[in-house]
């Protein structure tokens, strides 16, 4: 009988999960694993080598544990439209631009390197960045990636914005001097299928992870201009693209331009106003929409003459329609145009939208994961998966301003951010 006992006490320790000197042990008040599932109240999650181990129900006994009982804890957010080499200048948007080019590459280095360190202990611990006059995004994701430095993992489109002559990035737009136009000369500028082509070979070569496909939003300056962007162009990119592994965000101000990037098979319409039409057949396709609200809200002012006043109701309307429409809404906060510390505004605006909470959480967790084909290591919280969190100290789910309240940050199991220094006795 005592025998029997030995054995029934042994067989329960070596079930029971042990924890190694090598994992990091998390005790989560509230854990909001998934947009899309139940909170859930006291759990354990177990993190070694960067990834999740397991979750558990209730508190371990480790005495090194994290302590965040206070807390509600989600997946690592998502932006999935910055430009975090661009610092937002105020006046004239022309000289912020050629400032990008023409400033020295260590200063623009430099200084998107402090930008990425904001947006991480922000909660921030993926970002996909669409351009970069500077050119120096590539070289920041590869200084993060080996920790070299402090910032969320970056998707990059490089220095290449793809669009054709006399586009929004065409210098010769820019009124620039002659001097001015050689340093603000895209090296994604392209005419012609085969042209276009080439520079997305270009940009993959240069180490792309995205194509950011620029369309003019000349129709809405000059609404006598029919087109300028021809289809087998944009097709031509699109294709491209696709072949080399490669997603393609298309930026569109007008919903006409936004038809042609749907139709050329774009993966995500950054910015535009869409309409019941551009929305059935990204529902189709499967495209997504980046409605970078806060972005329009700062400059519905200035669009007004071309856009008219409504600029900006325009976008929330159209992001409440696509929810309807069943098309991923995705978080982007046009990092450039708007601060560093005005990005949790986003996530204002979208719920004035009319998303519901966990749509929200949604559209900058689970639903970029899957734009980003990056659902199977990032986006929520389950063992296999990269160990980014945050945790905030009220709900998302219940009150959008929890979003200011991030309090703990971690990215691939690592603490970047801990102003909760308790630790369990």
């Amino acid at each position: 009988m005592i025998l029997a006992l030995y054995m029934l006490v042994g067989a329960a320790v070596a079930a029971a999960p042990t924890t190694h000197a090598d994992e990091t042990v998390i005790h989560a008040g509230v854990l909001i694993s998934e947009a899309d599932s139940p909170a859930r109240e006291k759990q354990t999650i177990v993190v070694a080598n960067g990834v999740i181990i397991r979750i558990e129900n209730g508190y371990s006994n480790a005495a090194d544990a994290i302590d965040l009982s206070c807390c509600v804890i989600a997946p690592g957010f998502i932006d999935m439209h910055s430009h975090v080499t661009i610092e937002n200048g105020e006046g004239d948007p022309r000289m912020t631009l050629l400032m990008a080019y023409a400033a020295p590459k260590s200063q623009s280095a430099l200084s998107a390197a402090g930008r990425a360190r904001r947006l991480l202990r922000m909660g921030f611990t993926t970002i996909r960045n669409l351009g970069d006059p500077s050119n120096v995004s590539s070289d920041l994701r590869d200084a993060i990636a080996r920790g070299d430095v402090d910032g969320p993992r970056m998707i990059v489109a490089g220095g290449a914005q793809i669009g054709v002559s006399g586009g929004d990035y065409d210098p010769g737009g820019l009124r620039f001097s002659e001097e001015a136009e050689k340093l603000a000369l895209t090296e994604g500028q392209c005419d012609g299928a085969e042209d276009c082509r080439a520079a997305v070979r270009r940009a993959f070569r240069r180490g792309a992870d995205v194509i950011k496909l620029r369309l003019s939003s000349i129709s809405a300056m000059k609404p006598g201009v029919k087109r300028l962007e021809h289809p087998e162009e944009l097709e031509a990119v699109v294709e491209t693209a696709h072949e080399l592994g490669l997603r393609v965000a298309a930026h569109a101000f007008t919903s006409d331009r936004a038809a042609m990037a749907i139709a050329a098979g774009a993966d995500t319409i950054e910015h535009s106003v869409l309409t019941a039409e551009n929305l059935a057949a990204m529902k189709k396709s499967g495209a997504a929409y980046t409605p970078t609200l806060e972005a329009a809200r700062v400059v519905a002012p200035m669009m007004a003459p071309f856009m008219g006043a409504d600029f900006y109701e325009q976008h929330l309307q159209s992001t409440k329609a696509a929810y309807d429409a069943g098309v991923p809404v995705l978080f982007g906060s046009d990092l450039g145009a708007i601060d560093v510390d005005e990005l949790p505004n986003e996530f204002v605006q979208l719920a004035e939208a009319g998303l519901p909470p966990k749509i929200v959480l949604k559209a900058a967790t689970s639903a970029a994961a899957k734009a980003l084909g990056m659902s199977e290591s990032i986006g929520s919280l389950k063992p296999g998966m990269a160990a980014d969190m945050v945790a905030m100290e009220s709900s998302p789910l219940k009150d959008v301003a929890a979003y200011r309240t991030v309090v703990f940050v971690m990215k691939d199991g690592r603490v970047f951010r801990n102003d909760v220094t308790r630790t369990e006795p």
